[in-house]
């Protein structure tokens, strides 16, 4: 029997024969078997319904990209076949030429900046004002100090320092 041909019959039929298949089935209470039975009608009811997904090679979008992929695999496996070609070769020269002033720019800038952080840097160490240890740095019986504390760049930071033996 297939779905599409059922035989015509009112609602009560339909759960009475599904109902009996299930009886087949399972061997538990009516309330189960009626409760089985809805499940299976509305699924063979909404089955017609349902609709089966589009082919998708009938979608024009689909079938230019496609063409696309395709003429780019082609452009791909000649430039694999003749890598030195003029076009390759060229487009090669550029991209280098490219990365290389990229690579100057960016040494540049970095050299820039390193040279502003060090006038800062400078600037900082060369600031009036008294130059001692915070008041809460605590005493350390084994250091004895050589000297008075004195600024200094330490890992890109002014810093107080104070030297001496321990």
């Amino acid at each position: 029997m297939v779905l599409g041909s059922l035989p015509a019959c009112d609602f009560n039929q339909l759960i009475g024969i599904v109902g009996s298949l299930t009886g087949l089935l399972f061997s538990h209470d009516e309330s189960t078997h009626r409760s089985f039975s809805f499940f299976v009608i509305i699924c063979l009811l909404f089955v017609p319904f349902m609709r089966a997904q589009e082919n998708p090679l009938n979608d024009l979008d689909l079938k230019e990209m496609l063409k696309e992929a395709q003429e780019m695999q082609k452009k791909a496996s000649e430039l694999q076949k003749n890598p030195t070609s003029a076009v390759g070769g060229k487009k090669l020269a550029e991209m280098e030429a490219m990365a290389k002033q990229e690579a100057a720019r960016q040494e540049e800038q970095e050299k820039r900046e390193k040279e502003k952080l060090q006038a800062a840097l400078k600037k900082q160490l060369e600031a009036p004002g008294p130059v001692v240890l915070p008041d809460w740095t605590p005493a350390t019986p084994e250091f004895k100090a050589a000297g008075a504390p004195a600024r200094k760049i330490v890992d890109d930071e002014v810093r107080i320092v104070q030297s001496g033996t321990s």
